[in-house]
Formats: C-alpha cells, sequence, structure tokens
C-alpha cells in the first residue's frame, strides 16, 4: 500500500541531485580557472666558463642558448659587480664570445669566486672560481668550475 503524501518525493530529490552535481561541477571549473598561473619566466640553458686573466676575469659562453648581458647580475668575492658588462654583439653574449671584468679590486693577482645571477628567475648561472694573475708573475690562468643553468622545472 502506498501512501498519499509520496508521490512528490522522487521529484523533489531529482532536483536537490541535478543542483548538488551543477555546484560541484561549478566549483571544480572555478577552483581550475583561478589556479592557472601566468607562464613565469625560463631561465635560458647556458653554458659558462670563468677564467683568471692578467688583472681581469673573463666571462666565456662555451654552449646554449644566447644570454642577454642585461638579464645577469655579476658577483666577485660576493661583492656585486658595478662595472659595465660589454657584450659582443647587441647586449646579447653568443657561443664563443668572451666578456671580460675589468677595474675591481677583485682583479688583483689571487683566487676570487665568480657568481652570475639571471635576474628575471634568479637562477645562478655561474659559480665558480679563478687564479687571476699579474703579467709579472708566472701563474697561469685557470678555472676550476664550470656551470650551466638546467632549468628543466
Amino acid at each position: 500500500m502506498r501512501r498519499m503524501d509520496e508521490k512528490g518525493v522522487s521529484p523533489v530529490i531529482g532536483v536537490i541531485l541535478m543542483v548538488a552535481i551543477t555546484v560541484i561541477l561549478a566549483a571544480v571549473i572555478a577552483s581550475f580557472v583561478f589556479s592557472i598561473s601566468p607562464p613565469t619566466a625560463k631561465a635560458p640553458n647556458v653554458g659558462l666558463r670563468a677564467l683568471g686573466g692578467d688583472k681581469m676575469i673573463i666571462i666565456e659562453h662555451i654552449g646554449g642558448e644566447p644570454l642577454n648581458c642585461t638579464d645577469v647580475t655579476v658577483y666577485v668575492d660576493n661583492v656585486k659587480y658595478t662595472g659595465t658588462i660589454d657584450c659582443v654583439t647587441d647586449s646579447w653574449l653568443t657561443v664563443g664570445e668572451r666578456v671580460e671584468l675589468a677595474n675591481t679590486p677583485a682583479n688583483q693577482p689571487g683566487v676570487h669566486k665568480v657568481k652570475i645571477i639571471h635576474n628575471p628567475t634568479n637562477s645562478i648561472m655561474l659559480d665558480a672560481t679563478v687564479q687571476v694573475y699579474s703579467s709579472s708573475s708566472s701563474s697561469s690562468s685557470s678555472s676550476s668550475s664550470d656551470s650551466g643553468s638546467d632549468s628543466g622545472s
């Protein structure tokens, strides 16, 4: 035997389920749309080498993508290099090109630490130790570390 008040139950439950599905679907879509972030800058894949020279430090591009010299900060012995970084072609450093860092207190003969940071991504492009010499001394140039960025993330 059926009761008379049970006839309206099925349509009410159907409407409640449809509203619940709609709300859940809207929440999922909104969370997806609002979680999309703008594309982040990617560090160029670059191989750099630091060399010691006659009272100077030389940065050499040994492989990878061109590097915009205006996008980097150079530190020598943990002090920001304030001199001009003169790239060979239009402020871009490409494979085989070199940049000389002169007129810095770290260009005195001895061992110096060189670090190059890519500013847009805050990535370390080079972290090396170099031997700077004087033409009056007999030591040769050396680089104890080659480094390249690997931005696989």
